[in-house]
C-alpha cells in the first residue's frame, strides 16, 4: 500500500497503534493522532534528499478495517481532539476502507463480538461508542469540521459491513452538510481488497482513490 502511492508522489507515514488487552477505547484513536501530530511536527524525519516535500496542508489519512474505526473514532470522539483545532485544519480528507462503523448487529458470542467487548468494554459500550453512534452525537460546530471523507467497501464485504457503511455514511453526511463519496471495490471481499494492492490486478479502486485526492485538493 505504502509502494503504490510513494511512487504517485504521496509522502506515506504508516503509524501503529496499541492493541487489546493493553489498549482499549479510545487509546488507539489518541495513538493515530499523535502519530499524525508527530508526523506534522517533524516533516524532515519523513523524507530523504530524493522525496518530495511533505504538503501539511493537505494531509489524508486512510485505514481499512480497525484502522477505519479508528481514524473515524478520532474525528468524532468529544475529547480526542479537542483543543487540536490547528492539526483538524490540516486534514483534507479521510478514507474508510471496511471500516466496522456500525457494530450492533455484531452478535456477542461470536470472534468479533469478543474482541469488541475487550476494546469498548462490553457490547453495550461498543453499541454506544461505534462511529456510527459516535456520529449521531457529535455536536454541530464539530460535524462542520469534518474533512472530505471517502468510503471504500469490497464487493463481498459481511453483510454487517456493507449496511453499516450506509447508515454510517448517511449520519456522516448530514453531520458534515457534505457529500460522503463511495468506492465500491468489485471481486474483492474484506482482506483481498488490500492485499491486491502491487499486484497490478484489482487495483481500480486505489486509483480512484488518487482522483478522489485530486479533486478536493486545494
Amino acid at each position: 500500500m505504502a509502494a503504490f502511492y510513494a511512487t504517485r508522489g504521496f509522502v506515506v507515514v504508516i503509524p501503529d497503534y496499541r492493541l487489546v488487552p493493553k489498549a482499549v477505547f479510545p487509546q488507539p484513536a489518541e495513538d493515530v493522532r499523535d502519530a499524525l501530530f508527530w508526523a506534522i511536527q517533524n516533516p524532515d524525519s519523513l523524507v530523504s534528499p530524493t522525496s518530495p516535500r511533505p504538503d501539511l496542508e493537505n494531509v489524508l489519512m486512510m485505514g481499512h478495517s480497525a484502522g477505519a474505526a479508528h481514524i473515524a473514532t478520532m474525528h468524532l470522539h468529544p475529547d480526542v481532539m479537542k483543543n487540536c483545532q490547528e492539526l483538524r485544519s490540516k486534514i483534507k480528507g479521510i478514507i474508510l476502507v471496511s471500516g466496522p462503523h456500525d457494530v450492533h448487529d455484531v452478535s456477542p458470542t461470536s470472534a468479533d463480538g469478543e474482541v469488541y467487548k475487550l476494546y469498548w468494554g462490553s457490547t453495550q459500550a461498543a453499541e454506544k461508542n461505534d462511529p456510527l453512534h459516535l456520529c449521531r452525537d457529535v455536536p454541530a460546530e464539530i460535524g462542520a469540521t469534518l474533512p472530505h471523507t471517502l468510503i471504500v467497501e469490497g464487493e463481498f464485504e459481511p453483510k454487517w459491513i456493507l449496511d453499516g457503511q450506509v447508515t454510517f455514511g448517511a449520519a456522516l453526511k448530514a453531520k458534515s452538510r457534505r457529500t460522503v463519496k463511495k468506492i465500491v471495490a468489485h471481486g474483492h471481499n474484506h482482506v483481498s481488497i488490500v492485499w491486491a494492492i502491487g499486484t497490478q490486478e484489482g487495483e481500480e479502486w486505489a486509483f480512484e482513490v488518487v482522483n478522489w485526492y485530486n479533486s478536493i485538493k486545494d
